[in-house]
């Protein structure tokens, strides 16, 4: 989408260039949006990783029990 409207680099500088401008009062709304594409971009990462392993099956309720049963073993709760 917005690849095809701008070249990457320019893209970038745009970007660069519109914080830069930002009043400082802004500046923790801009990084708090930063961070919601981190974690988005993370996420999708996370999904295709876990749907690969999966399909690959690397991962079963079986696995997930035993797994979450050595980590309470390992970290019980207070």
């Amino acid at each position: 989408m917005l690849k095809d409207e701008f070249p990457v680099e320019d893209l970038r500088q745009r970007l660069h260039d519109r914080i830069d401008r930002l009043p400082i009062s802004k500046l923790p709304a801009a990084d708090r949006l930063l961070l919601k594409v981190e974690v988005e971009t993370l996420r999708q990462e996370l999904d295709s990783a876990f749907d690969q392993d999966r399909a690959d099956s690397k991962i079963s309720p079986e696995k997930a029990e035993k797994a979450i049963a050595l980590h309470r073993a390992r970290h019980p709760y207070r």
